[in-house]
């Protein structure tokens, strides 16, 4: 099954099922499990298309450790985090890896052939993808890595330290998200299983949506990456990612709603069965275990016709098709029977495209007799065998047809095209034997595919022995088959090596089994052909056609590779063999060292266990399957986050409603939602008296929590102030906006919009501060005030709480030692030490111990970026200085695909090249840093951007001159067009070679509105903040209020956000755990980037902008990135809500003229002042001490000892000249000692002043 396309196709049938994950909205998960090949393929060669991108092996691994925590971050699982790595597969499952790998290597030729012609070479090793298969070193390697980096997690981080972590690695047999399966079920076994556990599963295979629908679990959850349709799609790294969650039980109500037909008032519908026979039917469109069946493909809209007919025949069934897993073979006969009439009559729609009955010479532009009687030299017996077999098609058809009767004819013509199909596909006649052992091989395997998915493994050594399915008419007689499977056992790593990997691949193979491979008088030679043919089958993609490679044989392999085996060396005998899964659990005991693995360090201490668990232990061996739906699951309640169709009565109905999900408007229907019309929601009254100023649920399905602030009609509104008249024009626009999502997006049709309340949303608990040390958890609401129809509110309904800290004194929230940062003047953000939470009940403070480092000088990097960004120029002065006309500007900076040949209709399966400069992707509203930039829906250009566009034009002037007179709008340019006598020499692809080698295409592409800085910055802001690098930090004892204190990870951001937003060049410090950046590090702000989700579910979150600000560090940090190619290590996105303003540019420019009067002190004054200072400090006995509030009630609150850098005497006064007599010598310096402690204290005052806050 296309993954995209399955994924596509039910997201838009079904248009509230996915959204897209937002850490502040994705539910609370006590398991998380991982299909780890999808992260492995994603990091190892993301750029498959571009030969001269490289990773190292440890940058892949690295990849895949940051992938995996980032998920982890993400999701935080409560009690299991499950990892599994595809190990090796079952005998059915190696047809399609084979083919995908034979696939993959031919087009690793072909692209290494194109880049040879276009003069390129590769610069390092070409990475195989082909190693990602159980056995190799590379797998061997990445198992041990992945133990490696679990222990470091577990024993460093204390999120990971809550859950128990099992990896099912490479070496444990079974594909990835079955060995999931196999633990769900094992789960689900056990007498303690909680039927309301909440289960997220990622993963890229659609497939995994049907497992999880399989489970019957209630609260299952598919994350995958966002899907992005089109061209000019950004390649995203991990940490920009976004993800989808796609929600298993909202789609099981979607198919209650599907098949409503099938309940009546007798006898509701059993959803769960429903989900049986509808697995069913998913299978009958073709999985990675058997074809699909003719005429029925996903984008033909073969699934509503499955669920048709399975409608019409429901009654004559007498029950379910798919029983847990088994096939009742008689009703899964009847199914097939009505299904036949519908195969008919996709032919017959299809029917004039084929014209199998008047197309057998016409095919030709000459006499066939001709050509076969020809005995001169341009005779072509390729061409006349082909004609031969073309013959043969037809030479059965029924000429005693009556072409008067429609019916016959058609039924004709279909027998010709089933009787083609098996001569094409199968190289055989259509006759009964042929039909009838092909029907027993697929009935075979849809059982066999069936208990794959409710029972596990039945036989690893069964498959499928055809690359094409029989026709559904031909499986009219199946109701007696018996099927009997022998379990066998599982391949060797090696065996499954040897059965999956072409002879392009054999370097991953030990040397002892190459002669295998590549010698012509190899016994296994003719597995591995280097030449073969595929087959579209009707599809449109080359990746979904059938790979017609000849099946290895087992019993051949195993006995070739058994005179091999002594030549295999002690290593490669260890990498052949099966071995367990691994459990880890927290432990604060030390479990010893634990050596470094590249890239991870080396620990002086685990703090976890690791236990050896054999897939045995887990094994149901019980001819009953588990995966039902459990009797005790809370089914009444709401669980926050998971979305439900209940608690709103509705109607519904599948139609066209052009529903957009993805980029474009759907094309097939959609299941369109309809609330009820509710009385008391219609008016002003009724709806103020229920719903204002209390706690309800908007959003439906997706509910959230909301408190609601006023109601209104368009004449009126209520608030808590009372009654006012309304602003039409506003009302009538909201009106409009709410409706355009619902209906455009959602597919949900509300009977009015009459009345809406507006709401504000529910963000979190907040901390509360009592007397006497009592804390208060609080909701805490959001500051944006949303309009919602009163017809989607709910309300009264049971809700499963979320179990969050809970605090109720200020010790439990503030305990001694926990790390806090303080809020207040003249320290902002500073990270700080509770010292002693108890303070608060005699002076209602907490003491703590602030640490004040030292803040870089940044203006002189801000110059020369304000500098920089005056570099820019608009559109019409690029003109003029380019001599080009404003068309020709915007397909010189833009996207312009070139299709290479003359002009066609049919644009499947052509070459194109995109010779555009790629500056500038308006569609996606994306522009290249530091080369364009759009303000205000206008472009403007930087002088690397002129540059770059003036040695275009001097190198490629016919295609500048093409640009400046063709009008052509359409999608593609084709290649006659611009050189029509130079066609095939190359030239369009040199153009776009020259175009990917410039250095601008290395630049990120961002979101427009975003703002960054140049490199030269990025270098004057490392050297100023590592000049500061060898000065000590300060350390300040004071007395604050707790609401002067964050805690990390439980203060809210509202708390702790300023007014303005976040700019560049604003120092700031990270309060909030952020996936790898740790709490407390400070930084400087590169870059703002706005990121927005233009089609969201979530009303709340349309026409939302979330800032991510681009951070330099201070210091290098652990696995984050660069710019530029400088700053390694020290470069990271953190959401704007995880900061705290440290220093901002408005600060920095109050503070300025101080500063330089400061700076104008002169040398001689600063030397006398530094001393005076020093010989203070002497004189004191001890520490000096004075409280916040300069009271005698609240003693000990800041330490006015302050370091030497940080204490800039700016009225020190002038002392005597050297020539003064003694005592006038030491009456100055008396004097001098005496005002700078005077001016000392007086500061000191100040400041403590300005902690003193509420």
């Amino acid at each position: 099954m296309g993954v995209p396309k399955f994924f596509r196709y039910i997201s838009e049938r079904y248009p509230c099922l996915s959204e897209l994950a937002r850490e502040h909205s994705i539910p609370e998960f006590d398991n998380l499990y991982l299909d780890m090949n999808g992260i492995v393929h994603n990091c190892s060669h993301p750029d498959d298309s571009n030969i001269h991108f490289h990773l190292e092996e440890t940058q892949i691994f690295q990849d895949i450790y940051n992938y995996i925590d980032k998920l982890f971050y993400l999701i935080k699982p409560q009690k299991l985090f499950f990892l599994a790595v595809d190990g090796v597969a079952p005998r059915a499952k190696m047809n399609q890896q084979r083919s995908r790998r034979f696939r993959s290597a031919r087009e690793a030729e072909q692209l290494e052939a194109k880049a040879r012609q276009r003069g390129e070479k590769r610069e390092h090793e070409r990475f195989d993808s082909n190693c990602i298969t159980p056995g190799t070193e590379f797998m061997v390697r990445l198992q041990a890595g992945l133990r490696c980096f679990l222990r470091t997690k577990i024993s460093q981080d204390p999120l990971w330290q809550k859950c128990r972590v099992i990896l099912s690695g490479q070496e444990t047999p079974g594909e990835g998200e079955h060995k999931i399966m196999d633990y769900i079920r094992y789960m689900k076994a056990q007498p303690t299983f909680d039927p309301n556990t909440r289960h997220c599963l990622y993963g890229l295979d659609a497939d995994l949506i049907i497992l999880g629908l399989c489970t019957h679990e209630l609260h299952f959850v598919v994350l995958r990456e966002e899907v992005k349709f089109g061209r000019n799609v950004k390649r995203t790294s991990v940490e920009e990612t976004r993800f989808f969650l796609l929600h298993l039980g909202l789609l099981r109500e979607y198919l209650e709603l599907e098949f409503h037909e099938l309940s009546t008032p007798e006898q509701k519908l059993d959803v769960a069965q429903l989900i049986d026979d509808w697995v069913l039917m998913g299978f009958m469109v073709g999985n990675d275990f058997i074809p699909h069946l003719p005429c029925l493909h996903i984008s033909s809209n073969a699934l509503p016709l499955l669920y048709k007919t399975y409608i019409r025949i429901y009654k004559q069934l007498g029950g379910n098709i798919n029983e847990h897993g088994k096939l009742n073979l008689d009703r899964l006969q009847q199914f097939l029977h009505a299904l036949s009439e519908v195969e008919l009559q996709l032919f017959e729609e299809h029917s004039d495209d084929l014209k199998y009955m008047n197309a057998k010479t016409e095919a030709f532009d000459v006499d066939i007799d001709d050509i076969k009687n020809d005995s001169g030299e341009s005779y072509n017996e390729d061409l006349a065998a082909l004609i031969d077999e073309s013959m043969k098609l037809y030479e059965d058809d029924d000429d005693d047809v009556d072409p008067d009767d429609e019916q016959a004819v058609l039924r004709s013509e279909f027998q010709n095209y089933k009787r083609n199909y098996y001569r094409n596909k199968f190289k055989n006649e259509m006759h009964e034997d042929l039909i009838s052992e092909l029907s027993y091989h697929y009935i075979s395997a849809i059982q066999w595919v069936l208990d794959y998915y409710y029972r596990g493994v039945q036989s690893w050594d069964w498959y499928y022995p055809f690359h094409y399915a029989p026709f559904i008419s031909d499986l009219n007689n199946i109701k007696n088959t018996k099927v009997n499977f022998k379990m066998g056992k599982p391949f060797l790593p090696f065996q499954q090596l040897l059965a999956v990997l072409p002879a392009a691949s054999v370097n991953l193979l030990p040397m002892a089994y190459h002669d295998l491979m590549l010698k012509p008088n190899s016994p296994l030679a003719e597995f591995y052909p280097t030449e073969f043919e595929s087959d579209l089958n009707g599809k449109k993609h080359d990746w979904e056609a059938v790979v017609l490679i000849p099946f290895i044989e087992e019993k051949r392999l195993l006995s070739a590779m058994a005179d091999c085996e002594p030549q295999l060396s002690v290593e490669e005998r260890e990498r052949n063999r099966h071995g367990p899964m691994y459990q880890y659990d927290y432990n604060a005991k030390s479990q010893g060292p634990m050596k470094g693995l590249a890239p991870l360090k080396p620990l002086q201490n685990v703090f976890c266990t690791e236990l050896a668990r054999w897939s045995d232990e887990i094994a149901l061996n019980s001819p009953r399957t588990v995966c039902v739906e459990l009797a005790n699951a809370a089914r009444h309640v709401f669980f926050p986050g998971f979305p439900t169709m209940k608690h709103l009565e509705f109607d519904f109905e599948l139609r066209h409603d052009r529903v957009k999900v993805f980029e474009q408007p759907s094309r097939n229907q959609s299941m369109v939602l309809m609330p009820r019309q509710r009385e008391a929601q219609d008016s002003l009254q009724s709806v103020a008296a229920q719903h204002l100023g209390q706690v309800v649920y908007i959003g439906w399905p997706h509910l959230i929590k909301a408190k609601v602030e006023s109601v209104a009609t368009r004449d009126q509104v209520v608030d808590r102030d009372g009654i006012r008249a309304n602003e039409p024009r506003r009302f009538d626009s909201d009106c409009k906006s709410l409706e355009e999502h619902f209906t455009g997006r959602m597919a949900i049709k509300f009977p009015n919009y009459d009345v809406l309340i507006y709401i504000r949303t529910y963000i979190g608990s907040s901390v509360e501060f009592g007397k006497r040390g009592n804390v208060f958890m609080k909701d805490s609401w959001s500051s944006a005030i949303t309009a919602y129809p009163a017809q989607g509110v709910v309300s009264d309904i049971k809700v499963r709480d979320n179990l969050h800290a809970q605090f109720n004194k200020i010790e439990q929230l503030f305990p001694t030692g926990s790390t806090v940062f303080f809020i207040g003047k003249p320290y902002a953000g500073s990270e700080g030490t509770v010292l002693d939470p108890m303070l608060v009940y005699s002076c209602g403070r907490v003491q703590v111990n602030i640490r004040v480092g030292p803040e870089p000088q940044l203006m002189p990097a801000r110059l020369l970026q304000e500098e920089r960004d005056r570099d820019f120029m608009n559109s019409y002065k690029v003109c003029r200085e380019l001599n080009v006309n404003s068309k020709c500007l915007g397909r010189l900076t833009g996207t312009v695909w070139v299709v290479l040949g003359p002009r066609r209709e049919k644009m499947e399966n052509v070459s194109k090249h995109n010779i555009g400069l790629q500056l500038k992707y308006p569609r996606l509203n994306e522009e290249r840093a530091g080369y364009c930039r759009r303000i205000n829906n206008q472009w403007f250009y930087s002088s690397l951007a002129v540059d770059l566009m003036h040695t275009y034009i001097e190198n490629f002037p016919a295609i500048v001159d093409y640009f400046s007179r063709s009008g052509d709008r359409g999608e593609f340019i084709y290649e006659e067009d611009i050189y029509p006598h130079a066609m095939g020499q190359h030239l369009i692809e040199d153009v776009a070679n020259w175009v990917r080698q410039q250095p601008h295409m290395k630049v990120d592409r961002i979101t427009c509105g975003s703002r960054t800085v140049c490199k030269e910055t990025v270098e004057l802001l490392i050297k100023a903040v590592d000049e500061l690098r060898m000065l000590p930090v300060k350390n300040v004892k004071l007395q604050v209020k707790p609401h002067l204190l964050v805690k990390p990870n439980v203060t809210l951001p509202d708390v702790y956000r300023t007014s303005g937003a976040v700019r560049l060049f604003d120092r700031v410090v990270v309060v909030r755990t952020i996936y790898m950046v740790p709490v407390g590090i400070t930084a400087t702000v590169i870059g703002i980037h706005p990121v927005s989700d233009p089609n969201p579910v979530r009303l709340e979150c349309l026409n939302a902008v979330e800032t991510f600000c681009e951070l330099l560090f201070d210091r290098p940090v652990s696995n984050c990135g660069d710019i530029h190619g400088i700053a390694d290590e020290r470069i990271y996105k953190v959401p704007e809500s995880a900061l705290v303003i440290i220093s901002s540019l408005e600060n920095d420019e109050k503070q300025q003229p101080k500063q330089q009067a400061n700076m104008a002190v002169s040398s001689p004054l600063k030397t006398r002042t530094d001393a005076l200072r020093r010989n203070w400090r002497d004189q004191q006995q001890q520490p000096r001490f004075v409280t916040a509030a300069g009271s005698k009630y609240n003693p000990i609150t800041m330490n006015t000892r302050i370091a030497d850098e940080f204490y800039w005497p700016s009225d020190a006064p002038a002392t005597s000249s050297a020539s003064g007599s003694t005592s006038g010598s030491t009456a100055a310096s008396t004097s001098a000692q005496a005002a700078a402690t005077a001016a000392t204290a007086a500061a000191a005052s100040a400041s403590a002043a300005a902690l003193n806050q509420e």
